[in-house]
């Protein structure tokens, strides 16, 4: 299950963003990769003024004591290297994309990515993004936020909100403008009755958190296509004018 949001404008916005899931399909789902089939889908509108991307990464602070040598933990999973890998392959297709047409290194047309990923190799849910996309998990009544956007705000929320906010749409990190990406990748363990929602920051910065659990705490197999359709008129009737892009997902016994 993915979501991509597209940035720069509607018809590059539209090819960063189909660019982003035609890649991630073409990489997860070749021969060889054990993939699982998933649910695959892309936005359809785009805002008209693209969100700024600021090409940083932070960087954590490491322990100078020596190390006893490699353990088990220390073995990359193949799950998560796989998807890694195929995020950086599909952001490598839409900086292609930019550099056929002239644009510097850090501009020109760019998306978010945010999902799971199911394989033979893993029975765990590998969770992944790049932006400010989100996946939620709401589990026997506890609503979560799994991911962290890559986002201006989101580092000054993190370093104790210091100095003057900066803007909602500053990216720190998207799909296409530069050469290369850090994606978050991570293993999340799932149990019957999780209920995931992906979706743009159309969605959940219109809905507030407390309104997103008690819609997925109603989830059922049943009513996943009208709690999703609830959500976007939520979103519309608040004031939402960016596109609103979601998936919702349960995990069934």
């Amino acid at each position: 299950m993915v979501v991509s949001d597209g940035m720069g404008g509607h018809d590059h916005g539209e090819v960063a963003s189909r660019e982003v899931i035609a890649a991630l399909r073409e990489y997860l789902m070749s021969p060889g990769t054990f993939g699982r089939k998933q649910t695959i889908r892309s936005d359809d509108t785009y805002p008209d003024e693209a969100p700024t991307v600021v090409n940083t990464i932070a960087t954590a602070e490491t322990d100078d004591e020596e190390e006893d040598g490699p353990t088990q933990d220390d073995v990359p999973n193949p799950a998560v290297t796989l998807v890694r890998h195929a995020v950086e392959y599909a952001n490598s297709k839409v900086f292609e994309e930019n550099q056929k047409r002239k644009y510097p290194e850090g501009t020109g047309m760019g998306a978010t990515v945010a999902g799971l990923w199911l394989s033979n190799y893993e029975d765990r849910l590998v969770v992944f993004h790049v932006g400010d996309s989100r996946v939620y998990r709401f589990r026997e009544g506890d609503f979560s936020q799994v991911t962290r956007d890559h986002s201006m705000i989101q580092q000054w929320r993190d370093f104790g909100e210091r100095g003057a906010q900066p803007s909602q749409n500053i990216l720190t990190q998207a799909m296409g403008p530069a050469a290369n990406v850090v994606p978050d990748v991570a293993l999340v363990d799932d149990q019957a009755g999780d209920c995931y929602l992906i979706c743009s920051d159309g969605l959940s910065n219109m809905v507030d958190d407390a309104v997103l659990a008690e819609k997925l705490g109603k989830a059922t197999e049943e009513n996943l296509e009208e709690i999703g359709d609830e959500l976007i008129e939520l979103a519309k009737h608040n004031g939402g004018k960016d596109n609103i892009t979601l998936i919702l997902g349960l995990v069934v016994a």
